[in-house]
């Protein structure tokens, strides 16, 4: 760059680094909104656990209703001369249905909250699943709570057969037993003492991840491990203001252990059955992912996975994987998934040293990709370590990417020079090349260059790297130095 271009380079940098220091919020204003964000999330969290209970409250009620009103279950039955109570029959249609977990099908639905400095989820106890996963250091464009997925749409579950019959974790209600302020273990009991479902969540203390872990304990004679399933449906929230965009990115990612990253439509709805044992499935938005990881893999037999793109404006796609797992036959009914809650941030993803996790992310192809992966996100980050507003951060690098295009554009004018310069043969044998084109540089001369065999010429000797004076028909012209187009013609 010459000094004109420094020195407008310079008062940018500073004309913003200065508004921006100007418009920055105090700390007091900053505590402030953290305060009343916090105060949203609770907020929200609570009015899910009340709809929650109004909804379970009224169920009971319609249920009750019916049941009077048809007759089912009268407040007393008399079968062969005995009189039994309703809740008698009750329990008895119940234990048909859910065989010995008849004393986890009815319960009070309780929100439990588990949280580290990144993560707040709240796990609900009917269904032991998470109803509300809140990223603590990201807000929407609107400033509100940043929601990964909308609790009251889609289905979280694990699902087994106990005999013959089909039983789902979201049928049934667990009590909680908290482990700290990250974790908390649900059971769902059954009439058979030392016979119990048990799912664990753990929240890792400083990252993004959460460990999910649903044991069948006692049950291996009675549940074969190899047909139970974890399902997940889910739909996104649409976070940011260009929808149009934030759907264009949106996508569901997977990899075999035996095989690059893969993923499917990113437009269309498309499903998909996965065909190899796969490491790990991601449910990607435009910012941030929620991945499924297992360490063994998740079995080729039955899984599959889906995406389907939605028309109304409060939501962008659902997403949907039916994930089985490699285990033997008469195995112990274990099942754990890695569950990453989390920003698309390129070194945050790479750290989880998962394989190709990193690639959720579309750097771009040949050296591109090259130059975003080991020159642009790294310089992003260090320049993001200052404190410097994105603005700036974005005005730097693109400075920096026009000088070394123009380093490439130079460096391919030497190699074409040098090239021709062999072809030419010995330059003491009156050789000489003649280049056409257009070579930009800021001399302010104009017109071609053997008519003023001075400055521009020897610039362009001294850069291209030739050793005899040729003759150049090459107009200069003011600005940086840019091939835009040059023909090399030797002649004898």
């Amino acid at each position: 760059m010459d000094r004109n271009s420094v020195i407008g380079f310079v008062l940018i940098v500073a004309i913003l680094a200065g508004y921006t220091w100007y418009s920055m919020p105090t700390a007091e204003q900053r505590e402030r909104v953290q305060r009343e964000q916090d105060s949203l999330a609770t907020l929200m969290i609570e009015a899910k656990a009340q709809e929650a209970e109004e909804a379970l409250n009224a169920r009971k009620t319609e249920v009750e209703q019916r049941a009077k009103a048809e007759g089912s279950i009268p407040s007393t039955v008399i079968v062969d001369g005995d009189t039994l109570d309703a809740d008698s029959v009750q329990r008895s249609a119940l234990s048909k249905r859910y065989g010995i977990f008849e004393p986890s099908a009815q319960g009070d639905n309780r929100s439990i909250v588990i949280e580290n400095e990144r993560l707040h989820v709240s796990i609900s106890t009917q269904g032991a699943k998470p109803s509300v996963i809140q990223l603590k250091e990201y807000r929407t464009n609107r400033q509100t709570p940043l929601i990964l997925a909308d609790p009251d749409s889609g289905i979280f579950e694990f699902r087994f057969f106990l005999g013959n019959l089909d039983i789902s974790t979201k049928d049934l209600f667990f009590s909680a037993e908290k482990l700290g302020s990250t974790g908390v273990r649900l059971t769902a009991n059954t009439t058979e003492t030392g016979k119990k479902l048990q799912i664990t969540y753990q929240l890792d203390p400083e990252n993004y991840f959460m460990d999910l872990r649903a044991e069948l304990i006692g049950l291996e004679n009675e549940v074969d491990a190899r047909n139970a399933v974890f399902h997940w449906d889910l739909v996104a929230f649409s976070n940011e203001k260009y929808r149009q965009g934030e759907m264009a990115k949106a996508g569901v990612y997977y990899k075999y252990f035996s095989d690059d990253r893969q993923y499917l439509s990113e437009s269309d709805a498309e499903e998909k059955k996965l065909e190899g044992r796969t490491n790990w499935v991601a449910f990607k938005e435009d910012f941030f992912t929620v991945g499924l990881i297992s360490e063994k893999g998740f079995s080729s037999s039955g899984s599959q996975i889906a995406i389907t793109p939605l028309e109304d404006t409060t939501h962008t796609k659902r997403y949907s994987a039916q994930l089985f797992f490699e285990m033997e036959r008469g195995a112990v009914v274990d099942l754990p998934v890695r569950i990453y809650l989390g920003p698309n941030h390129y070194g945050t993803l790479r750290r989880t040293e998962i394989p190709q996790f990193d690639r959720i992310i579309d750097l771009g192809w040949g050296i591109f990709g090259w130059m975003n992966k080991w020159l642009v996100i790294p310089i992003f980050n260090f320049l993001d370590g200052w404190g410097w507003s994105y603005g700036i951060i974005i005005l730097v690098l693109t400075l920096g990417d026009q000088d070394a295009l123009d380093a490439v554009d130079l460096q391919e004018l030497r190699f074409q020079c040098e090239n021709a310069r062999a072809e030419a043969g010995d330059r003491s044998d009156h050789g000489k090349i003649q280049g056409r084109g257009y070579v930009e540089k800021a001399t302010g001369h104009h017109g071609p260059v053997q008519e003023s065999r001075g400055q521009s010429c020897k610039w362009l000797l001294a850069h291209v790297g030739a050793d005899a004076d040729p003759v150049c028909h090459v107009p200069v012209l003011p600005g940086k130095y840019r091939i835009a187009a040059t023909e090399l013609l030797v002649g004898r």
